[in-house]
């Protein structure tokens, strides 16, 4: 079955692309540990809620993509992302 991406999805995966890409100098996230990673999607949600209340809309996409981006390094390497073969 082909499923087609939602834009909202597809626009915001390019962001957190072009964050990883931004951040590589930091090296690779499979040398992270989970404690490390979870403490950083925190500090991130702290940063968006912070950036809400300021209403700094840019902020707010920079920090949402951060965050998700930890989770993701998150669910890669303990939640068994695995990317499939066509």
């Amino acid at each position: 079955m082909d499923q087609e991406i939602r834009p909202e999805l597809a626009a915001f995966a390019k962001a957190m692309e072009s964050r990883l890409k931004e951040n590589a100098h930091r090296g690779d996230w499979r040398t992270f540990n989970f404690y490390y990673l979870a403490a950083c999607l925190t500090a991130n949600l702290g940063h968006m809620i912070r950036a809400f209340q300021a209403d700094k809309a840019d902020a707010v996409l920079q920090s949402a993509t951060d965050a998700a981006n930890y989770a993701m390094m998150i669910s890669d390497l303990y939640g068994g992302l695995v990317v499939k073969k066509k």
